[in-house]
């Protein structure tokens, strides 16, 4: 606590008993005193995970003109405005405690054993379609029970791992020849590829790719198709614990959509 700006301390604190939310770094910003040069012109805190769902929004509506929020941090507008934005973010953040309870159902799914089931799918060409299912409280990439309550969040297709090549060798040093590519087909580079046909270097490189596009997918691209099942009436939250995606709702209550986040 030590190295923390005294303005920022208080909201510091505050968010880190929330769950979902571990702050990364921070500042009270700059003021009228000639002697704190050393800060950014605007107070700000920044978060090693996107904000929990319900709490963007809420901070959206409560803090109003006086902040950017972000995913990853919330901002003062102006620099006349850094203490009040502190102290109003430090309100918003134990309002925010104070109501916290209201989704208590929730389910935590490790992400590295979704995406090493998701990547067995892909390396099968076999198309997923990633569901929560509230009523058995799971996550599951292949089709569910339609009387459940389950909302469809993420769908990959059969051809997945082609799309994503067909991204991998449009990048600046991965490019082949298209005339290769038109004979044989993704599929057929794919495979020698891994056999490693086009150097070790290349094969490195389109499994970092490949492995990229699985993290972004249960990372980025879940959050974005939570938020989009939120704005269709799904009382849903949704977060990062660490290693771990939590979602949240409210009990009692069934929702169903048909929206799908295509890949």
């Amino acid at each position: 606590m030590r190295t923390l700006d005294r303005g920022v301390r208080e909201v510091v604190t505050l968010l880190n008993e929330i769950a979902g939310v571990r702050t990364r770094a921070s500042c009270e910003g700059r003021s009228l005193a000639p002697s704190t040069h050393r800060h950014a012109d605007l107070a700000y805190v920044l978060l090693e995970h996107p904000l929990p769902l319900v709490l963007e929004d809420f901070l959206l509506d409560t803090l109003g003109a006086l902040a950017r929020v972000d995913h990853d941090g919330v901002y003062s507008r102006w620099p006349a405005s850094n203490h009040e934005f502190l102290e109003r973010f430090a309100d918003a953040a134990r309002a925010y405690r104070a109501r916290e309870g209201a989704l208590r159902a929730h389910l935590r799914v490790q992400l590295a054993t979704l995406r090493a089931r998701l990547a067995r799918r892909v390396a099968q060409r076999l198309p997923a379609s990633i569901s929560l299912c509230t009523a058995c409280r799971v996550i599951d990439i292949e089709a569910h029970d339609d009387s459940h309550a389950a909302v469809r969040l993420l769908t990959l297709r059969d051809d997945q791992a082609s799309r994503w090549f067909a991204q991998f060798v449009v990048q600046l040093g991965n490019s082949l020849d298209p005339q290769l590519i038109e004979k044989e087909g993704w599929e057929s580079i794919i495979s020698r590829t891994q056999r490693g046909d086009f150097g070790l270097s290349f094969r490195r490189r389109w499994l970092r790719f490949r492995s990229k596009r699985l993290v972004e997918l249960t990372t980025d691209e879940m959050r974005s198709a939570v938020e989009t099942a939120r704005r269709e009436g799904c009382r849903f939250d949704f977060y990062f614990d660490d290693n771990q995606a939590v979602f949240r709702w409210e009990p009692m209550r069934l929702w169903r959509t048909n929206s799908v986040a295509q890949t």
